[in-house]
C-alpha cells in the first residue's frame, strides 16, 4: 500500500542521497510527500538534498515544514541549523542548533555545528564548549579537533591549542 511506498521511497532517497545524487533524491521525496504529507522525515530529507543543490531559500522552506509536522524533529532543527549557518545567518543557526541539541543531547555533530556557528560570530568560550562536548561524546571527531585548535589559537589559548592539535 501507500505505507511501504512512501516509505521505500524515502529509504531509496536516502541512499541517492548518500552517492551524492542529490536531485533524484528529490524527486523521491517529493513522491514520497505526495503519497503521505505528514511525513517529517522526508520533508527533511527533502530539505537536505535541497540544501545539497544549493537551493538555500527552498531548503529552509522544507525545514519548516518538517517541523510544522513534526515540532520536535531534531534532525529537522539540526538541517534547519545548517541552512541557516549556510546562509551566514548565526544568531539563527545556533537558536536551531540548540533546539536540535534539546532533543539529542548526544550527538557530536549537532555539538561541533553549533560550534562552528559560535566561532562565525567570535564567541569563543561557548565554542570552546561546544567543540569539547562533540570530542567527548566522540573522542577521534577530527573536524572538532581542528575547530577547537582554532578557536583555542583565536582565543590566544596557545596550550589549549596544542593540545587540541594533539602537539
Amino acid at each position: 500500500g501507500s505505507i511501504r511506498l512512501w516509505g521505500s521511497l524515502g529509504w531509496i532517497g536516502c541512499v541517492l542521497l548518500a552517492l551524492g545524487r542529490p536531485e533524484e533524491a528529490l524527486s523521491c521525496f517529493a513522491r514520497a510527500l505526495a503519497a503521505n504529507p505528514d511525513h517529517a522525515e522526508a520533508a527533511n530529507n527533502r530539505a537536505d538534498a535541497l540544501r545539497q543543490l544549493g537551493r538555500l531559500d527552498q531548503a529552509l522552506e522544507a525545514c519548516e515544514q518538517a517541523l510544522a509536522i513534526q515540532p520536535d524533529l531534531a534532525a529537522a532543527h539540526g538541517n534547519r541549523g545548517t541552512v541557516l549557518a549556510q546562509m551566514r545567518r548565526w544568531g539563527e543557526a545556533i537558536a536551531a542548533f540548540d533546539a536540535a541539541l534539546a532533543g539529542s543531547p548526544a550527538d557530536a555533530g549537532l555539538h561541533c555545528n553549533r560550534g562552528n556557528a559560535l566561532l562565525a560570530v567570535n564567541r569563543l568560550d561557548e565554542a570552546m564548549a561546544s567543540f569539547r562536548r562533540a570530542i567527548g561524546i566522540d573522542p577521534g571527531f577530527d573536524d572538532a579537533r581542528a575547530a577547537l585548535g582554532e578557536a583555542s589559537l583565536r582565543a590566544r589559548r596557545h596550550q589549549d591549542a596544542a593540545d587540541a592539535f594533539a602537539l
